[in-house]
């Protein structure tokens, strides 16, 4: 099966048919995703390094704003706060380097709007 695809709506026809079946990914086509084809490797690289201080900004804004969920027991400190984006950082720089090796393998989609700071999709095929 493709991973991301809903195996029950890619079963195989037990009768047979000759027909040939268009696979999709189901975030893409559920989303109405597009796919982001004049993006190159370098433009990637450009695309991930002005985004990566936005994307920080969101993801503490995200912590700052569970914190005010959790009781005063559990709420996360300042420093709290800065080891988990550490560990966010380092866990996304793994995953960029890992799309920038496997760029012959990845696709990138993004919304049915065409804006670059909304929904991307990063796809990456293993099995080509």
């Amino acid at each position: 099966a493709l991973a991301g695809a809903n195996a029950s709506a890619e079963a195989e026809d037990e009768g047979g048919s000759s027909e040939s079946k268009e696979r999709k990914l189901d975030l893409v086509h559920n989303f109405g995703l597009q796919e982001l084809d004049f993006m190159d490797k370098a433009g990637f690289k450009e695309y991930v390094m002005l985004g990566i201080p936005k994307w920080t900004g969101y993801q503490k804004q995200l912590l700052q704003d569970a914190n005010s969920f959790l009781t005063k027991d559990k709420k996360l400190s300042e420093e709290d706060i800065a080891e988990e984006i550490k560990k966010w950082k380092k866990g996304l720089n793994e995953f960029i380097k890992y799309v920038i090796k496997q760029w012959k393998n990845s696709t990138i989609y993004w919304d049915k709007c065409c804006d670059i700071d909304g929904a991307v999709c990063i796809y990456v095929d293993e099995r080509r």
